[in-house]
């Protein structure tokens, strides 16, 4: 069987990390050339590419994403050796999740919570951001995971395998005495009154004016926010109605004392959490879609 150089491997893999041969060489603190021929003698070794070009750097080729995983995961293990060995527990597992804009927090504690709870511990980092940003940081291998409303356009430069996590229609809430007013008319009750909603490129707007059309209703859009928790704040105040996933409605109406307005399950929204790899070793990934298809968000 041949033998792997794991001192090949080791630059290969600060390149992929890094994203180039003269980052990785500065982390290294080696010259370029030391890196370029390490990484040379690995595809020599393995028979093929690993990298190809990408702007002013290098992207991992479908090889070299499956090379990146098991030494990824053969590198975090001897870190989990040397912890184990000099502070006598084992270290934390890392699980670095993106949440595209659009998520609902709620949706994100659920979804996250089953590695949260795993026998080993688990270190949890989580950023927000815009789905094209995050995505760049997952083909970087920054994120394990990010969560998100919408699959990758096609022709996406980034490399990313799609998990279902469920769908849902929309739920409408408002306050109290908005929402009961409002309620007994709906749907046709809800032409000309002001909403409170997600700009319009956000996937449940794009859905959800759909079904508005549909239902011959024109409200009116006082405000457009891609913060969950600063719309659900105004709609609290009066200030219009706001329409949520209906996977979220009970936790959001109790949080922010909101009443049912009425349904839209034809405004279909998606939820999908990406991963670099197509079949995930990040124990934390792992937990996270298994539990998701056991129980998925509707």
């Amino acid at each position: 069987m041949q033998r792997i150089n794991y001192n090949h491997l080791w630059y290969f893999w600060m390149v992929a990390r890094e994203g180039s041969i003269s980052a990785a060489a500065k982390k290294l603190d080696v010259t370029q050339p030391a890196v370029s021929s390490q990484v040379a003698r690995l595809q020599r070794s393995l028979g093929t590419k690993l990298f190809e070009k990408s702007g002013r750097g290098l992207a991992l080729t479908p090889a070299g994403a499956t090379v990146y995983g098991y030494a990824d995961e053969m590198f975090e293990l001897a870190r989990e050796m040397l912890e184990t060995m000099d502070r006598g527990g084992p270290r934390a597992l890392r699980l670095a999740v993106g949440v595209a804009e659009g998520f609902p927090a709620v949706l994100t504690h659920r979804l996250l919570a089953p590695a949260t709870t795993l026998p080993r511990p688990v270190r949890l980092k989580v950023r927000h951001g815009s789905l094209a940003r995050l995505t760049a940081e997952l083909g970087a291998r920054e994120l394990d995971l990010v969560l998100c409303t919408e699959r990758l356009p096609a022709g996406s430069a980034v490399r990313a395998r799609p998990h279902a996590l469920g769908e849902c229609g929309v739920v409408l809430l408002a306050e109290a005495e908005m929402a009961q007013r409002l309620a007994p008319g709906f749907p046709a009750s809800l032409d000309g009154v002001p909403f409170v909603l997600p700009p319009s490129s956000a996937p449940l707007r794009r859905t959800f004016d759909q079904w508005l059309q549909a239902q011959g209703a024109a409200p009116a859009v006082v405000a457009e926010m891609d913060d969950w928790g600063e719309a659900l704040l105004l709609a609290q105040s009066g200030a219009g109605v706001v329409a949520v996933p209906a996977a979220a409605e009970e936790e959001l109406r109790q949080l922010y004392r909101l009443e049912v307005v009425g349904n839209a399950p034809d405004a279909v929204q998606h939820f999908y959490a990406l991963t670099a790899e197509r079949r995930p070793r990040n124990r934390g990934v792992v937990a996270v879609l298994e539990s998701a298809r056991a129980n998925p968000l509707r």
